[in-house]
């Protein structure tokens, strides 16, 4: 904020792109807090459509571990009336809020006992869902009141099915160890029977990975896991990627996290996406940071079909500085350190950001993970969309 623009305090950014005839740039933007423990954060990818004008959000807590904050960006062409519903394990909203107007172009944030004055602590994982008089751009921000590290998740509207690019639980650098909860609420007024599936890292899975199903859901409520990986399917140590498929309109967020030094938990969130966000398209990742105490992994997600995959790195003016190819299989996941991808090929590593640029054969989805090596705090970027 004060580099580009000289100022403080809290806002969005728009970013116009004034040269027509190439291709939209990729943005991403880190928020982040010195603490003595180390640098924590959250991660926003830059480039995000506004969504219609009713979307909801689910996980939330508000509780002496955890606190939630939303925020609603309007476009530049409106003012957003927004209203929001609180649901805390039925059908019927517990709580409505106030309508909040938003002036074209600005933003707004307020945590849940602001907008839900009788509702400051809740018992457990909620969802809340935002009517608005326009399409805007919503997001929560989760924060762990002891670590102070916060994860994002987007307003998202209600779909049958959805893939969490990455759930996990497994070891990782300077003694962490990760862990997935999911949380999945029922927006309908109808029943959800679910079918949930596990795709394990680097397997073949057209035949199908570890399925749990025949849970079914109650109009309006809220389903939640601590571990979902070791919860639901057994698992004691492992990573993949997760399909939920649903009869009745559902929304699904995840959060992967570990223990932190000074107490409480780090970790990022996890947005899930729609089938159709697995396609041969191009995916532009920015955000590559490798030098100055970070280290950059990026991950891979497939459809239907073994992937051939193409990654490109670019340093911060453009140039690339590597090239190389891999082979994923079908309905499965792959998660490497750019490192370990380029090896000797990384002449000159992107200092201080740089860019990845993956191409594929068939249908799939990328993403990159940011770590802060000070804290082992990662931060989650996705492609445009």
């Amino acid at each position: 904020m004060r580099t580009l623009f000289g100022a403080a305090g809290r806002g969005a950014v728009r970013i116009e792109t004034l040269t027509r005839d190439v291709v939209e740039p990729a943005v991403a933007s880190r928020t982040i807090a010195e603490r003595e423990s180390g640098n924590l954060g959250q991660g926003i990818s830059g480039i995000v459509s506004p969504q219609p004008d009713t979307c909801c959000l689910a996980g939330l807590k508000h509780d002496e571990d955890f606190r939630s904050n939303i925020a609603v960006t309007a476009g530049v062409d409106s003012d957003v009336s927004a209203t929001f519903m609180l649901y805390t394990g039925g059908a019927e909203p517990v709580a409505e809020s106030a309508e909040q107007v938003v002036p074209a172009g600005q933003q707004r944030q307020w945590s849940l006992e602001k907008l839900f004055p009788d509702y400051p602590v809740l018992t457990g994982p909620a969802r809340v869902s935002v009517r608005m008089s326009a399409s805007a751009i919503v997001y929560v921000s989760v924060v762990d009141n002891l670590s102070t590290d916060a994860a994002t998740f987007l307003g998202r509207r209600p779909q049958h099915q959805w893939i969490v690019p990455v759930v996990a639980r497994t070891p990782g650098k300077n003694e962490t160890f990760w862990t997935s909860d999911l949380a999945i609420a029922n927006v309908s007024p109808s029943h959800a029977d679910l079918v949930l599936e596990y795709l394990p890292e680097n397997s073949d899975n057209l035949d199908g990975g570890i399925v749990k199903d025949s849970i079914r859901l109650r109009p309006g409520h809220l389903l939640y896991f601590t571990d979902v990986v070791k919860e639901l399917f057994g698992v004691e140590e492992g990573k993949g990627a997760l399909r939920i498929g649903s009869t009745a309109h559902i929304v699904a967020t995840s959060r992967v996290s570990t223990p932190a030094a000074g107490g409480g938990s780090i970790g990022h969130g996890v947005q899930s996406v729609t089938p159709a966000e697995l396609n041969p398209e191009s995916k532009v990742l920015s955000g590559v940071r490798l030098r100055r105490g970070y280290r950059t992994n990026v991950g891979v997600v497939t459809g239907e079909s073994t992937t051939a995959l193409r990654f490109r790195l670019f340093d911060h003016d453009g140039v690339m500085q590597g090239e190389t190819h891999l082979e994923v299989p079908a309905r499965s996941m792959g998660q490497w350190s750019v490192d370990t991808l380029f090896g000797d090929a990384l002449l000159e590593k992107p200092d201080p950001a740089g860019g990845l640029v993956v191409d594929g054969d068939a249908d799939f989805f990328a993403y990159l993970v940011t770590i802060d090596n000070s804290s082992q705090d990662p931060v989650m970027y996705l492609p445009a969309h």
